[in-house]
């Protein structure tokens, strides 16, 4: 039995163009997710909040505990860290976030100013992108196998990305 193939002249050249366009597309595909679930975006997004915080806290926190034993202002560091990104977070949020009341029948009219968080989430995503390119890339260089695997994990990956991405974009 004779395999068919797409392409005779295929090139392993190829392959890093093919990863990317299937990675694009997982992204575009979050994206329209977040579009056409306007209205319950919120449910999708505190799900994968909540199963991001549980593998914090569950898996990769206690791995962390217990291979640290620094010490910072007489608390693990680990702690430290954690509360002082929170922190920062939460004062970011605070003072540079752009939330603005739902709209309803008993609220005046307002209009949206532009969406700054979004835009510059948009270009932290872009930066963001181009870290997962180089792991990659790097993985591929050293070996097929922990390339593949590496790919399979940014392609779930950049579904997520997309669908924050977009949330962020038309709050």
């Amino acid at each position: 039995m004779k395999m068919i193939l797409i392409c005779d002249n295929f090139s392993p050249m190829n392959l890093p163009i093919l990863l990317a366009a299937a990675t694009a597309l997982a992204t575009a595909a979050g994206g329209l997710l977040a579009l056409r679930a306007k209205d319950r975006l919120h449910l999708v997004l505190g799900l994968a909040a909540g199963l991001l915080l549980g593998l914090v806290a569950f898996d990769l926190l206690p791995e962390v505990f217990e291979m640290s034993s620094s010490t910072l202002l007489g608390a693990p560091a680990v702690s430290v860290a954690l509360v002082g990104g929170f922190l920062f977070l939460h004062l970011y949020e605070k003072f540079f976030g752009t939330h603005e009341p739902a709209e309803s029948d008993f609220s005046d009219d307002h209009k949206h100013r532009v969406n700054v968080a979004g835009g510059f989430g948009a270009l932290a995503m872009a930066g963001h992108v181009f870290l997962d390119g180089l792991a990659l890339g790097v993985a591929f260089s050293i070996d097929e196998k922990l390339g593949i695997a590496v790919f399979v994990a940014l392609l779930v990956h950049a579904f997520s990305d997309g669908l924050n991405t977009v949330s962020l974009l038309i709050k």
